[in-house]
């Protein structure tokens, strides 16, 4: 048990701390260590080795859909809007961003 110990925790840190107790287990195989996947498992959670999960990607905007899209009147001529006035050339976006405290939302406006 003492030797899967290390190997066990730094197979899972080369991982990035994706691999489990059978990926853990088969690199220690390939490693040419004699133990047994439950052995592995039993030390991986009495040292608190977890894996950290990734979230599943998810769209969040569809691009084929049939609402009115609103007309590009600038036509991405940024230097023909009239600059000395303001508010007659906005430009904005939103997004999100994934943290460990949660969701952030980052919104963008120009006045140009």
């Amino acid at each position: 048990m003492r030797r899967c110990f290390p190997r066990s925790k730094v197979i899972h840190r080369k991982s990035r701390h994706a691999y489990g107790s059978p990926r853990v287990h088969a690199q220690l195989r390939i490693d040419k260590v004699r133990i047994g996947k439950k052995r592995v498992a039993r030390v991986m959670r009495k040292a608190d080795i977890v894996i950290r999960t990734r979230r599943r990607f998810r769209r969040t905007m569809l691009s084929a859909h049939d609402q009115p899209i609103a007309p590009n009147l600038l036509g991405r001529r940024f230097a023909l809007a009239n600059v000395g006035a303001v508010d007659r050339c906005l430009a904005s976006d939103i997004t999100y961003i994934d943290t460990q405290q949660g969701w952030l939302y980052l919104a963008v406006i120009l006045d140009r």
